[in-house]
């Protein structure tokens, strides 16, 4: 696993904070993206659902980051699976989380950007569902994984705010 605080500029910082900002990108409600667990939603705004499809105008910043990512930490990208900007918002109920997934069915990466400094962790499983890591949320703060179990805990003071990408 790679834990970067520094990749981002001051200017791809105020990008990714405008984009929070501004109220021209739809954010659709969501029930929790694993298939098994149907009790946590989230808003979401896909970037790149698919090979295809692109939200051309905000495309090119997250391109932009997950290129320098893997430039500066030596990993071969081949490109762009998957990329959204997810908001969950608190809960009084605790301990709330996402259901174990992953992504997608095939060998990938994860890169997740955080927001914000909320409580709602990203939480890391072996196979047998034990917990190996877990990483709180620092704002700017990218970690990178491989495709692994994982979920997401529900926050309970501030919105959770992340940008996740999959690639390879």
């Amino acid at each position: 696993m790679i834990i970067d605080k520094s990749l981002l500029t001051e200017q791809q910082k105020l990008n990714l904070d405008y984009l929070f900002k501004q109220n021209n990108i739809p954010f659709y409600l969501q029930e929790c993206g694993a298939d098994n667990d149907r009790f946590m939603t989230f808003t979401n705004h896909v970037v790149k659902p698919d090979e295809k499809i692109k939200s051309k105008d905000i495309y090119p910043i997250f391109e932009e980051i997950l290129i320098a990512f893997c430039k500066k930490h030596n990993i071969d990208l081949s490109g762009m699976y998957r990329c959204a900007i997810n908001i969950t918002f608190p809960s009084l109920k605790q301990p709330q989380q996402c259901g174990i997934h992953e992504d997608h069915d095939f060998p990938h990466k994860h890169m997740i950007i955080y927001m914000d400094n909320s409580d709602g962790d990203t939480v890391l499983l072996n196979n047998n569902n034990n917990e190996v890591t877990r990483i709180s949320p620092d704002k700017y703060k990218i970690i990178c994984f491989d495709s692994c179990l994982h979920y997401a805990e529900r926050p309970t003071k501030d919105m959770r705010k992340v940008i996740v990408i999959t690639f390879n």
